[in-house]
């Protein structure tokens, strides 16, 4: 096996992501990234909603995990960076809940307020975050600038496949966000150049 970067990944997902329904970590980890909202944002009459307030406590549990040292998945070393949620592109859920003749289940605004509590709770904990629903507001808004207003694509379709899922494009919004934290945070994490 050689590696071609100084970090292996370990990919967990978990559904749903509350506390209550979290099987534990490694311990070995140098960088644990964690990012969760986008579900818990949803209306107050979705299965999968979290009151923000909840949220916020649920996302302290799992940087409390990591850095007391009376739990047993202290990880001194290990580096936390919280990630807040995307962007919701309104206009696709609309569609995609008026194909399933419901009303939607997300809405931009919504997950934005989790995106801020989650950067609250980052900041309060002295962790790292990468604000990405900012930085994909920031490139849509850069998008709207050079479209007519014609066109029937509102900028988060440039971005999210589905209104909520990220895209090849809105994937690389988020490791260039990523990579900037790590330069800025630890640059010694940043891969050696070949």
């Amino acid at each position: 096996l050689k590696l071609t970067t100084r970090a292996d990944e370990i990919t967990k997902a978990l559904w749903p992501y509350q506390k209550q329904n979290y099987p534990g970590i490694s311990n070995i980890l140098q960088l644990i990234i964690i990012l969760f909202g986008t579900n818990d944002s949803r209306v107050e009459w979705s299965e999968a909603y979290n009151p923000i307030d909840q949220y916020a406590e649920d996302l302290q549990y799992f940087i409390t995990l990591l850095q007391d040292p009376d739990s047993e998945h202290y990880s001194p070393d290990a580096r936390i960076m919280i990630i807040t949620p995307p962007v919701v592109g309104d206009r696709k859920i609309q569609e995609l809940a008026k194909s399933r003749n419901t009303e939607p289940e997300w809405y931009n605004n919504r997950t934005q307020t989790y995106a801020a509590k989650a950067i609250e709770v980052a900041q309060a904990a002295n962790v790292a975050y990468v604000d990405l629903h900012t930085g994909m507001e920031d490139v849509v808004a850069e998008y709207r600038k050079n479209i007519s207003s014609t066109d029937v694509l509102d900028g988060y379709d440039n971005y999210l496949i589905d209104g909520i899922h990220l895209n090849v494009n809105g994937s690389a919004i988020l490791f260039g966000l990523i990579h900037d934290t790590i330069a800025k945070n630890w640059p010694e994490m940043i891969p050696l150049k070949s």
